[in-house]
């Protein structure tokens, strides 16, 4: 038996314990003390280091622990990765604030649970943004597509400042912005909106004289200058190569008047930026250009160095021309840029906020609704069942050990909707043994021996098992690809589902039943009937059963067009929720009486 059965137990060990595996650690922890017990190196100097870093953060100039190491690595010019050697970084990457910023965000995320728990159930805020619908009318479709793309890029280094781990930004549509920021609040940080929705400045700054692109930090930069770098891509070795460039903190002029530039290719192939300002700012660009020939304009979006061109000849005309040895990437990447995708401030349209408090109440309903939920199934299939029961409901927990663990390592979010799709996952699970169990309940009927009827019970049912979970896959397969927010995250999860489904019905509860039957632990499969030999003659109702259907689908259909707009809730009409301050605190149990 154990050789007929070797690739099943080896299948359901190798893939429970993978998925075991990757939900470790469950819970998250605190970023102070992780990093304090990760400091492998140095431990008197780091010490010393933290000491500093908990001034900082006690007498207010850094909100974090995070945010506090990285402003100390940058004033300091101090590479943290010397306190963390169990963390290999790139050996060519010689910036030390490049270094510290993907070491820290890689601390952070191994600080966290890895299964991430989303706004509903953890708390924190999420916002929508959008740019004004009258500016981005007249622009093309790929040129919107360019623009959303910069403002995401430009959202998410503002909101990487700030420390917060497992971020959520992405693009709604062509002109949104969601983003989710799990763990702030806004009471907390009450600027942190605005600080992510405020217009990036565009400002050309001059490169400081005598000096050009640097291979090494030259250290502290002259007063009223900033040591600033570039990223450029080795075209032969394909390695990130880091300039260093001393610019000028007051900038000649900013990206005002800039009315546009783009991509243009010249006679040999080769890509440039075109850009027009506007007569104001075209004499001011013409002043600057005429009096610093020869020498580099440092060309910055907010605060980070794009390029630092050459000015060749004065520029009055109002328009001018970048050349150089750009790729078309390169080329569109500086020419939007210019055109300054967030040079005006984008719009709010939605707005929402989950407290510790409620995201803690969730969590007890979710925990008490699925704790319910999967007693009264359990419960369910162990009575009718008995020990074929009893072996369903191990297998069931298998499946959703599984289904997390796939969740974790796919770095999916658990939300209550989530919950609900486990649950549904797990009712799906017990389907799926109930019809495996009445298929044997018929051939033990026809006298057959138990281990054929186990055999013939798993053939039997394996068509209805697949066609059930085939169809359920296509509608789950909808709502993720049509379906955001909490109906996406219902569906990812009951698509996870599925194929656990199948695995834990087929796999592991033929895996278990086999071993107790085959292996002669027991010699019956006892099991209960509320209804004995039973003879209903279902067809001889088929007429009026089709007909009493669609009279009931004719209804639903009359229904609706009579109600009209009126089934739609707030998420489809939109406006306004409401939210009340008490005198006094009061229970969530009191508020929702």
């Amino acid at each position: 038996m154990l050789r007929q059965n070797l690739w099943k137990l080896l299948l359901t060990l190798v893939v429970v314990g993978w998925t075991v595996a990757e939900l470790i650690p469950l819970r998250d922890r605190k970023f102070d003390d992780y990093v304090r017990h990760q400091a492998k190196a140095k431990p008197a100097e780091f010490a010393a280091l933290f000491k500093d870093v908990s001034e900082r953060v006690a007498s207010k100039q850094a909100p974090s622990v995070y945010v506090a190491l990285k402003q100390i690595g940058k004033e300091r010019k101090l590479d943290l990765s010397q306190f963390f050697p169990q963390i290999r970084l790139e050996q060519s990457l010689r910036n030390v604030e490049k270094r510290n910023n993907i070491l820290l965000d890689e601390l952070l995320k191994r600080s966290k649970g890895r299964l991430q728990l989303g706004l509903d159930l953890k708390g924190g805020v999420a916002f929508t943004l959008e740019v004004d619908p009258k500016i981005t009318a007249t622009m093309p479709l790929d040129a919107r597509k360019e623009n959303l793309t910069k403002s995401i890029e430009i959202i998410g280094e503002r909101i990487n400042g700030l420390g917060v781990a497992e971020p959520i930004v992405r693009p709604v549509g062509e002109s949104r912005i969601e983003v989710q920021l799990p763990g702030v609040s806004t009471r907390d940080n009450p600027e942190i909106l605005a600080n992510l929705k405020k217009p990036a400045r565009l400002d050309f700054r001059m490169v400081m004289e005598g000096t050009g692109a640097m291979a090494q930090d030259p250290g502290e930069a002259p007063p009223g200058y900033e040591v600033m770098t570039t990223e450029d891509e080795d075209r032969a070795t394909g390695a990130v190569q880091v300039h260093y460039y001393i610019v000028k903190r007051r900038p000649e002029m900013t990206g005002e008047g800039m009315k546009d530039a783009y991509v243009h290719m010249d006679e040999f192939g080769r890509f440039m930026i075109l850009f027009s300002f506007n007569t104001e700012a075209a004499r001011r660009f013409g002043d600057i250009t005429t009096a610093n020939v020869g020498h580099q304009l440092g060309i910055v979006l907010d605060g980070k160095l794009y390029s630092a061109p050459v000015i060749r000849g004065p520029i009055t005309g109002g328009s001018g021309q970048i050349e150089g040895t750009f790729t078309q990437r390169e080329a569109f990447e500086l020419a939007n840029v210019l055109n300054n995708p967030l040079e005006v401030p984008l719009e709010v349209v939605e707005q929402y906020e989950v407290g510790p408090s409620l995201a803690k109440d969730a969590i007890d309903s979710g925990k008490l609704a699925f704790v319910i939920s999967t007693g009264l199934t359990g419960g369910f299939i162990i009575f009718f069942y008995s020990i074929g029961g009893l072996l369903a409901v191990l297998a069931m927990i298998c499946n959703v050990v599984i289904l997390l663990g796939v969740m974790a390592s796919i770095g999916a979010t658990l939300t209550m909707p989530g919950i609900a799709g486990i649950v549904l996952t797990l009712a799906m699970s017990v389907d799926s043994n109930i019809l495996i169990f009445e298929r044997m309940r018929e051939e033990l009927k026809l006298g057959k021996s138990l281990p054929v009827a186990l055999e013939a019970g798993f053939d039997k049912a394996f068509s209805a098992i697949l066609d059930g979970n085939l169809t359920t896959l296509l509608t789950a397969g909808i709502m993720v690809w049509l379906g955001t927010g909490p109906v996406k995250g219902f569906g990812v999860t009951l698509a996870i589902g599925i194929f656990t489904t199948m695995l834990a019905a087929l796999v592991i509860s033929r895996l278990l039943l086999e071993w107790v039957i085959n292996g002669g632990l027991i010699k019956r499969l006892p099991m209960f009937s509320i209804l004995q030999s039973t003879s209903f003659d279902f067809l001889k109702w088929a007429r009026p059963a089709f007909i009493g259907s669609w009279l009931l689908v004719v209804v639903g259909v009359v229904v609706l067009l009579a109600k009209g707009e009126k089934i739609y809730g707030i998420y489809f009409t939109g406006g306004d929720q409401v939210s009340l301050t008490f005198a006094r605190k009061l229970d969530l149990s009191e508020v929702r009486r």
